[in-house]
């Protein structure tokens, strides 16, 4: 299994570097522990993107993975490996093999002006991928009152799903005021952030202490300012500034 979330660091930004990445995991992997064959192999890994391309597809058609490549239109366009998706053309992979990529829709208003526009979801489109079409989650009616004997939303299985994988459990005026909130935002990524801020509440709370930002950036800068408050601003600012400075990530001894 090979994941790899385009944009997020300078070895994913382009696809002459997400090729060479993800080539090496799988010659990583193949070597098993033998690391002076896999750094033998590593050093035949093509530094020009056809060269890469070609060697990609070689690796894919002779090893049985599964390629997960998220928000393809991050990628850069050196190479149009954005807008035509050239590297995953013509291939004959391995039986077992299955690749897998994201993006946001290509989309414009209703006077035809562009509100976000990379062509990737065009491309693909044109192509004919097969595709999952990722809608906002599910929301309860009426606020999150499953009293009638409905069948639970996406939300309300997500909540309890992620809570009870925390251990914890909200009041009846809690769960429903976090289920009111997704409804705001119907996405995993807020129900998860919700989810973390309202595992933190205890029954005896008052009401006004059971807050929730309404936005995803307004959850997270929630999320940072308890961390704050409970370690101090210096040491956290001091650990967030150490973390994100670290390139090559922070060993278990720093």
């Amino acid at each position: 299994m090979i994941t790899r979330f385009c944009g997020t660091s300078d070895d994913s930004a382009s696809g002459l570097k997400l090729l060479r990445s993800i080539c090496k995991q799988i010659l990583y992997t193949a070597s098993g522990t033998r690391l002076r064959m896999y750094h033998d192999s590593c050093a035949l890994v093509p530094d020009t993107y056809a060269g890469v391309v070609q060697y990609f597809h070689g690796l894919v058609a002779q090893h049985a993975v599964v390629v997960l490549i998220d928000s393809l239109d991050q990628l850069s366009n050196e190479n149009m490996e954005r807008s035509e998706i050239d590297f995953l053309k013509d291939m004959a992979p391995h039986p077992d093999t299955r690749i897998v990529v994201s993006c946001l829709p290509d989309e414009k208003d209703a006077a035809g002006k562009i509100v976000y526009w990379y062509g990737c979801d065009t491309r693909l489109r044109a192509l004919g991928v097969p595709r999952v079409e990722v809608t906002p989650l599910s929301c309860p009616e009426g606020g999150g009152d499953s009293s009638s004997g409905s069948s639970s939303s996406e939300v309300e299985c997500m909540v309890d799903g992620l809570l009870g994988d925390r251990g914890r459990s909200l009041t009846a005026e809690q769960r429903a005021y976090v289920l009111g909130m997704c409804i705001s935002c119907p996405s995993a990524l807020y129900v998860k952030l919700a989810v973390r801020v309202a595992s933190q509440w205890r029954s005896s709370d008052a009401a006004e202490a059971c807050c929730l930002q309404a936005t995803v950036p307004a959850l997270i800068h929630q999320i940072l300012d308890s961390i704050s408050l409970q370690y101090g601003r210096a040491l956290t600012g001091a650990v967030f500034a150490f973390v994100t400075l670290s390139k090559e990530g922070v060993t278990d001894q720093e």
